[in-house]
C-alpha cells in the first residue's frame, strides 16, 4: 500500500484549462475530491525518475510510459481516503465522500433490495438507492479561495486576471471526528509493489505537496473473502477508461440476454462470462490530461465514472479477491487503477 498523507488543501483538477483567453478574465478552477489513479500513480513515478530510473520513451501508451519508471510488473488499485481509522470512497455525482465499512455493511443488508432495483431499473421507485446516498455520505470539503494572476519575474499584479480556486479540505471531518492533520491520507493498494521510501512530493496542482510514505498493511483485503459467488453488485471507485465507443442504444445492453463483456460497451472487464442484469451508472467523456513531455493531448476516453453500480452474474462462480485483483482486459491503464470496483457478492 502507497500513502498519500495530507498536510494542506489539495488542488485536483481534471484534463481542462484555467485560462482567462478562453473563459474570461474571471475564471476559476475547482478540485475534483478524489485524485485520479494517475496523479497519484504519477507521484510514485516521479519518485523513483529522481532516483535514476529511465523513462521508456518508445512505450505504446501514455500509462506505460509513467509505469516504465517503476520498477517491477505493480498493480495498483484505487484511490482510496483514510481518515483516523475510517476508509472513504468517492461518488461522481456529488461533492460527497462515503463511509466504506459503513456503505459495505448498508450494502450487505439490503442487498437483495438493491439488486432488485438495479436490475429493474428506472421502472421501480429507488429505494434503496436513495437511502444510500443519504445517508452514508460527507460533503463540504471544498474549500474556496480567491486568488490573482502575477508576472512570474516582476512578480506584479496581472491586469483583470481574477480567478477562483475551490480546493479540497477535509478539516471538517477532522473537526468532526477529532482528528489530527498527520491521520489523513489517499492511498492505492498495491500487487508486486516491494519499495520502501517516505518523501515529501508535490501533488495536485498549484504546487501543493503531500507527503508519500509505504506500508506493507492492506486496508482494502479485510473487506474481500475468498469465497465464491455468482451475483455480485459492483461499486466503482474510480473511473473506467474504456476503449470503445457507448452505443447509441443503451436499453439494448442490458436487455441482451447473455453476453461476455467483451461485447459490452463498458468494455472487457474480465474474461469471464457474465449475464449484466442492470445497473445505476454515470457515463461521459474523460481526458487522460496533458504530455509536458511530447506537448500534446493525452487521449481522450469514454468513461464509466466513480460511483456506479452493476448487477452482475457471472456463469461460474468466483470471490471477491479474484475480482478485485483480476487483470481486465479492454479497460485502458486499468495497472495504474482506473476501473477499481469493491466487489459486493449477493448469493
Amino acid at each position: 500500500m502507497i500513502l498519500f498523507k495530507i498536510v494542506e488543501p489539495l488542488l485536483f483538477r481534471e484534463g481542462g484549462e484555467i485560462d482567462p483567453w478562453i473563459s474570461g478574465v474571471y475564471s476559476s478552477a475547482k478540485s475534483t475530491i478524489f485524485p485520479s489513479p494517475s496523479t497519484l500513480v504519477g507521484a510514485v513515478a516521479t519518485y523513483f525518475k529522481e532516483q535514476g530510473s529511465k523513462l521508456d520513451v518508445e512505450a505504446r501508451t501514455w500509462y506505460d510510459e509513467i509505469l516504465s519508471l517503476i520498477p517491477d510488473e505493480v498493480i495498483f488499485k484505487g484511490p482510496f481516503l483514510k481518515i483516523g481509522r475510517k476508509v472513504y470512497v468517492g461518488s461522481k455525482e456529488k461533492e460527497e465522500v462515503y463511509d466504506l465499512e459503513v456503505l459495505i455493511e448498508y450494502i450487505n443488508h439490503k442487498k437483495e433490495e438493491l439488486w432488485n432495483e438495479l436490475v429493474e431499473g428506472p421502472h421501480v421507485k429507488e429505494n434503496v438507492l436513495k437511502e444510500l446516498k443519504a445517508a452514508f455520505k460527507y460533503n463540504n470539503v471544498l474549500l474556496e479561495r480567491t486568488s490573482i494572476g502575477l508576472n512570474r519575474k516582476t512578480r506584479t499584479v496581472k491586469k483583470g486576471l481574477l480567478y477562483t480556486l475551490r480546493l479540497v479540505d477535509f478539516s471538517g471531518i477532522l473537526k468532526k471526528y477529532k482528528i489530527s492533520t498527520s491521520k489523513v491520507a489517499f492511498f492505492l493498494e498495491t500487487k508486486n509493489f516491494y519499495k520502501e521510501f517516505k518523501v515529501v512530493s508535490n501533488l495536485g496542482g498549484r504546487g501543493r505537496i503531500a507527503i508519500i510514505e509505504t506500508s506493507t498493511e492492506s486496508i482494502i483485503d479485510k473487506f474481500l473473502d475468498d469465497a465464491k459467488y455468482k451475483k455480485y453488485i459492483l461499486y466503482f471507485v474510480s473511473d473506467c477508461l474504456i476503449k470503445q465507443s457507448v452505443p447509441s442504444d443503451l436499453k439494448k445492453v442490458f436487455e441482451e440476454s447473455f453476453v461476455t463483456w467483451d461485447w459490452i460497451f463498458l468494455s472487457k472487464i474480465f474474461e469471464r462470462k457474465a449475464y449484466i442484469k442492470g445497473g445505476k451508472i454515470s457515463i461521459g467523456v474523460k481526458g487522460a490530461g496533458f504530455s509536458l513531455r511530447k506537448k500534446v493531448r493525452k487521449p481522450i476516453y469514454t468513461a464509466l465514472f466513480n460511483g456506479s453500480l452493476l448487477a452482475v452474474e457471472f456463469e461460474e462462480k468466483v470471490s471477491p479477491m479474484e475480482l478485485f485483483w483480476e487483470e481486465p482486459a479492454k479497460s485502458e491503464a486499468w495497472k495504474l487503477g482506473f476501473g477499481t470496483f469493491i466487489p459486493f457478492p449477493v448469493e
